[in-house]
């Protein structure tokens, strides 16, 4: 049997984590629980499913833009969950036009 090469490839990362963030768990608490949450104006939009509940849409961003990126957030997660927020403004900066699906059960 023939090895056939993995697809994609492997990109070296310049990225070294302060010496206090060593571990991946670090990493992931110490911003989630100091990091302010991003100021970020959200235009809400609710869609109603044939089931009779809803999903919301929280869109943001130059209304213009021909670049749209679909957002959604993690397991407990919501429109106020600092990384979505945050990945928005930088979209936003960048004049890209967001919209976060928030999925059902979240944002309670």
């Amino acid at each position: 049997m023939e090895h056939t090469p993995a697809q994609g490839r492997i990109i070296e990362s310049a990225f070294k984590p302060y010496r206090w963030l060593r571990g991946p768990h670090a990493q992931t608490m110490v911003p989630s629980l100091l990091r302010p949450l991003p100021r970020l104006g959200f235009t809400v939009e609710r869609l109603e499913l044939e089931d009779s509940d809803f999903v919301d849409l929280a869109w943001s961003g130059p209304a213009t833009s021909d670049r749209v990126a679909v957002l959604v957030h993690g397991l407990t997660g919501g429109f106020e969950s600092k990384y979505l927020r945050g990945t928005a403004l930088r979209l936003n900066a960048l004049g890209w036009r967001t919209v976060a699906l928030q999925l059902r059960g979240g944002g309670a």
